[in-house]
């Protein structure tokens, strides 16, 4: 007995359902995708903040001299002149990675796994390579390194009430554990139609009593944190009159 195929009408069928089966799971594997990214950056910061206290308890308290750029060459910069900038950037004794060389042997550490790179700002321009941050300058995260670099702290000039909203490392950027797969431009406009806003952006971070939690940057991390660096630049400066 010959076997009838599919007809043309089955096959449509067919396809019809595995593009509506694939729509709705494809946001449900991106959504745990995220949530995985993000338990493992978390897991990271909590890793580098206990390497952090064991360097500050071998000086004293003393936060570390750090250099964080978070600019990037200009936009007419050539492939070769990025590479060589970003090869500088790694070598920099003064580097987050650098100073921590001594305190984490797993330099993997310092690499978010939603790391997609950070050329948002419009005055560097977008970065052709699509590199990763931590492939660039071997660090997904931002130190709060003003508190060595600028204030020269010790942990103990910070009170119990700061230290709970002092951050010590984030997310370099803030839409790496947002529905943005890649770096936003500020005006952008995503698929569902929404003007990108980077007040919604959620950043990882572990704070200076070594808390982590995902947290809105500017409104949650940021602004604690100028508000700080100013009061106690103040206080600095009071004392030294």
């Amino acid at each position: 007995m010959k076997r009838r195929g599919f007809t043309l009408v089955e096959l449509l069928v067919v396809i019809a359902l595995i593009a509506l089966l694939a729509a709705v799971l494809f946001p449900v594997l991106m959504h745990a995708r995220r949530a995985a990214y993000g338990s493992v950056c978390l897991s990271n910061l909590r890793q580098i903040y206990h390497a952090s206290m064991d360097y500050l308890g071998d000086y004293d308290e003393a936060f570390p001299v750090i250099y964080f750029q978070w600019s990037a060459p200009a936009k007419d910069t050539s492939r070769v002149d990025r590479e060589a900038y970003d090869a500088k950037e790694r070598a920099n004794p003064t580097s987050f990675p650098n100073v921590l060389r001594g305190y984490i042997r797993d330099t993997d550490l310092f690499r978010c796994p939603a790391d997609t790179g950070m050329t948002f700002a419009q005055d560097i321009g977008r970065d052709d390579r699509m590199l990763s941050l931590y492939e660039r300058i071997g660090t997904s995260y931002r130190p709060a390194a003003e508190l060595g670099s600028d204030l020269h702290l010790q942990l103990s000039d910070i009170d119990n009430n700061d230290v709970t909203q002092i951050f010590w490392v984030s997310d370099a950027t803030g839409y790496w554990h947002t529905k943005y797969a890649h770096t936003p431009y500020l005006e952008q406009i995503d698929d569902t139609g929404e003007r990108n806003d980077m007040n919604q952006w959620q950043s990882n971070v572990v704070f200076l009593d070594g808390h982590v939690k995902i947290s809105h940057f500017a409104d949650d991390v940021w602004a604690p944190y100028l508000a700080f660096l100013d009061r106690f630049s103040d206080q600095t400066q009071t004392r030294l009159r």
